[in-house]
Protein backbone atom coordinates (compact mmCIF):
# COMPACT_ATOMS: atom_id res chain seq x y z
CA UNK A 1 0.00 0.00 0.00
CA UNK A 2 2.92 2.13 0.47
CA UNK A 3 2.44 5.97 1.35
CA UNK A 4 0.53 7.18 -0.65
CA UNK A 5 -2.93 6.01 0.38
CA UNK A 6 -2.85 6.44 3.99
CA UNK A 7 -1.36 10.05 3.49
CA UNK A 8 -3.97 11.19 1.27
CA UNK A 9 -6.52 9.74 4.00
CA UNK A 10 -4.76 11.57 6.52
CA UNK A 11 -5.01 14.99 4.29
CA UNK A 12 -8.52 14.21 3.53
CA UNK A 13 -9.51 14.01 7.37
CA UNK A 14 -7.22 17.11 8.38
CA UNK A 15 -9.44 19.22 5.80
CA UNK A 16 -12.42 17.64 6.69
CA UNK A 17 -12.33 18.43 10.80
CA UNK A 18 -10.27 21.79 9.99
CA UNK A 19 -13.47 24.17 9.78
CA UNK A 20 -14.09 22.70 12.70
CA UNK A 21 -11.08 24.53 14.98
CA UNK A 22 -9.92 27.77 15.18
CA UNK A 23 -6.42 27.31 16.63
CA UNK A 24 -4.81 24.77 15.48
CA UNK A 25 -5.86 21.98 13.18
CA UNK A 26 -5.93 19.15 16.32
CA UNK A 27 -7.52 19.67 19.72
CA UNK A 28 -3.57 19.31 20.77
CA UNK A 29 -2.21 21.81 18.77
CA UNK A 30 -4.84 24.60 20.55
CA UNK A 31 -3.35 23.87 23.16
CA UNK A 32 0.35 24.41 22.09
CA UNK A 33 -0.51 27.58 20.41
CA UNK A 34 -2.35 29.33 23.24
CA UNK A 35 -0.01 28.09 25.91
CA UNK A 36 3.01 29.92 23.48
CA UNK A 37 0.94 32.72 23.61
CA UNK A 38 0.85 32.73 27.18
CA UNK A 39 4.55 32.16 27.88
CA UNK A 40 5.08 35.01 25.07
CA UNK A 41 2.71 37.21 27.16
CA UNK A 42 4.74 36.25 30.51
CA UNK A 43 1.60 34.79 31.85
CA UNK A 44 2.94 31.68 32.37
CA UNK A 45 1.33 28.39 31.62
CA UNK A 46 -1.79 29.02 34.16
CA UNK A 47 -2.15 32.60 33.06
CA UNK A 48 -5.06 34.46 31.28
CA UNK A 49 -5.12 35.12 27.84
CA UNK A 50 -5.94 38.50 26.63
CA UNK A 51 -9.41 37.07 25.54
CA UNK A 52 -9.65 36.03 28.94
CA UNK A 53 -9.47 32.23 28.60
CA UNK A 54 -7.31 30.62 31.01
CA UNK A 55 -4.03 28.90 29.59
CA UNK A 56 -4.02 25.50 31.57
CA UNK A 57 -0.53 23.65 31.77
CA UNK A 58 -1.88 19.96 30.57
CA UNK A 59 0.99 19.48 28.48
CA UNK A 60 5.18 20.47 29.53
CA UNK A 61 5.56 24.00 28.30
CA UNK A 62 9.04 22.71 25.86
CA UNK A 63 6.96 22.60 22.69
CA UNK A 64 4.91 25.57 23.68
CA UNK A 65 8.03 27.22 23.92
CA UNK A 66 9.17 26.09 20.35
CA UNK A 67 6.22 27.55 18.76
CA UNK A 68 6.58 31.13 21.02
CA UNK A 69 8.31 32.62 18.03
CA UNK A 70 6.70 31.11 15.50
CA UNK A 71 3.50 32.93 17.28
CA UNK A 72 5.57 36.08 17.68
CA UNK A 73 6.24 36.48 14.11
CA UNK A 74 2.24 35.73 13.58
CA UNK A 75 0.58 37.44 16.55
CA UNK A 76 -2.88 38.09 14.57
CA UNK A 77 -3.14 34.66 12.91
CA UNK A 78 -3.04 31.02 13.57
CA UNK A 79 -2.56 29.56 9.71
CA UNK A 80 0.98 29.74 9.34
CA UNK A 81 0.98 27.53 12.65
CA UNK A 82 -2.28 25.30 11.21
CA UNK A 83 0.27 24.86 8.04
CA UNK A 84 2.85 23.52 10.17
CA UNK A 85 0.63 21.17 12.07
CA UNK A 86 -0.51 19.45 8.79
CA UNK A 87 3.51 19.40 7.62
CA UNK A 88 4.33 17.77 10.83
CA UNK A 89 1.30 15.24 10.67
CA UNK A 90 2.17 14.46 6.88
CA UNK A 91 5.48 13.83 7.63
CA UNK A 92 5.29 11.14 10.39
CA UNK A 93 3.18 9.11 7.74
CA UNK A 94 6.53 8.43 5.68
CA UNK A 95 8.37 7.70 9.10
CA UNK A 96 5.82 5.15 9.89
Amino acid sequence: MGVGVPLLLGLVHVALVARLYHVGSFDDDASYILAAKALLAGHGLTGHLPSGEVVLGLYPPGFSALLAPLVWLWPHTFVPLRLLSVLAYAGIFPLT
